[in-house]
């Protein structure tokens, strides 16, 4: 069991690197100037690695087409790992009290689950981003 009162992960690792309480005392100054300037450094390299094309496509997923006014697109909720229950949950919290009101079901890239209805006037555009096959409705 974690206590209550445990430290975020990243407090657990800056305490790890710059040392606390007594150990604190008995190190030097450089210490913790190297390791602060390590966690910039690497906050800064990835910050520049995630502008590439190829290394945003390795970190972030696109969005995914789960359902549209055909229906669920199981293929797609398979390779993505969600199930018909929470698609089915997500309508409900939207409002969605019958299926035909669906426009799009969409998981994000956030991992959030979006949910347009089809009388909001439906624009193509907003999908250009989002992964969707034919053969994704296949059960």
């Amino acid at each position: 069991m974690v206590a209550d009162d445990a430290p975020p992960a990243a407090d657990a690792v800056r305490r790890r690197w710059l040392g606390s309480g007594r150990t604190r005392l008995r190190r030097g100054p450089l210490r913790r100037v190297v390791a602060l300037t390590t966690l910039f450094a690497v906050q800064r390299l990835l910050g520049r690695c995630r502008r590439s094309r190829a290394v945003r496509r390795l970190l972030d997923r696109d969005p995914v087409l789960l359902m549209d006014a055909g229906g669920m697109r199981h293929e797609a909720m398979r390779r993505v790992r969600v199930t018909e229950d929470e698609v089915r949950q997500r309508l409900r919290l939207a409002g969605i009290g019958d299926p035909r009101e669906v426009g799009w079901v969409v998981l994000e890239r956030s991992g959030q689950i979006s949910v347009v209805r089809a009388s909001s006037g439906l624009d193509p555009a907003l999908l250009t981003d989002v992964r969707a096959q034919a053969h994704d409705r296949a059960a």
